[in-house]
């Protein structure tokens, strides 16, 4: 039973990173292997191990109503991976609609356990826990928001060598801490988006960088810490109800309480100082944390 979760929970991770590219039967096993050596994931099985990739993404085989249908056939023996929103579920499968998004790890038997809603507190002085849920985060986005941020890495060494964000770049990373304001963040013009973010840039001062970019429409508290944190990834951590709750805090009457921020914050670079972490592995191990609790 375990093995066939663990089976599925593998393939539902697979399935949402690479969601709407289509694939042949060798582009799966190759990108399952790479999957698997990636994530450091615990094999349910030595049967698994020498089979891994192999039609997972088709429910042509045995255990075809046992997991969801992650694939359509396309043309010429290939697949177009779907999103989950599209995944179909036979009528044989087990427990809930979707499967469980945890997925373990390789190492020693008192090292793998599996995050799951059972587990109390986020692991404060486990750097290798923390690692493993800052590479478990990877599994838990969609494909897209993977690449969206690898993208972000790439670009963002260039804007903060000029000290302003352009206004694409600026709407791109307000719409990855929140969509809904997308049409106040494209209202802002350019000239203004570039003054104020250059003015977050060199402000020497938290509250005089967030002040700057929540004059921006659409820009509150929250968003504009997510931009702050990749503009200077070394000084600004992300607020959120996922990080609130992955620190053990009670949420605040409002999330625009700049002191209640200020306070998280110093939290978080504490727990990255100690050890010797980015704010991006704390952020995403955070992150990842809460978004498996139940």
């Amino acid at each position: 039973m375990a093995q066939d979760l663990n089976w599925i929970q593998l393939h539902a991770a697979m399935a949402r990173e690479l969601a709407g590219q289509t694939v042949t039967k060798d582009d799966a096993v190759n990108f399952a292997h790479t999957f698997v050596e990636k994530h450091g994931i615990k094999l349910p099985s030595e049967k698994f191990a020498q089979n891994v990739g192999f039609g997972w993404y088709d429910r042509s085989n045995s255990d075809n109503m046992k997991r969801p249908k992650f694939a359509r056939k396309a043309d010429r023996g290939k697949h177009l991976i779907l999103p989950e929103s599209e995944w179909e579920v036979g009528p044989n499968a087990r427990g809930e609609s979707l499967p469980s998004r945890s997925i373990e790890r390789s190492g020693s038997p008192s090292r793998r356990a599996a995050i799951s809603s059972d587990t109390s507190s986020f692991p404060f002085d486990d750097r290798d826990e923390i690692l493993r849920l800052a590479r478990l985060y990877w599994t838990l986005i969609r494909a897209d928001e993977a690449r969206e941020e690898r993208a972000f890495e790439q670009e963002l060494p260039n804007a903060r060598q000029r000290r302003f964000l352009t206004k694409p770049l600026f709407v791109r990373l307000a719409r990855w801490k929140s969509v809904r304001q997308t049409p106040k963040y494209e209202s802002n013009d350019e000239a203004t988006i570039r003054e104020l973010t250059a003015r977050a840039f060199d402000a020497t001062d938290e509250r005089d960088a967030i002040e700057a970019l929540t004059v921006l429409h659409g820009v509150a508290l929250r968003t504009a810490t997510a931009i702050l944190h990749w503009m200077c990834p070394n000084v600004y951590p992300i607020i959120d109800f996922r990080v609130v709750g992955a620190l053990g805090k009670p949420e605040p009457s409002s999330y625009e309480d700049i002191n209640f921020y200020l306070a998280i914050a110093k939290e978080v670079r504490s727990l990255a100082r100690r050890h010797g972490l980015d704010l991006r592995t704390i952020d995403r191990a955070l992150w990842a944390w809460q978004k498996l609790q139940r």
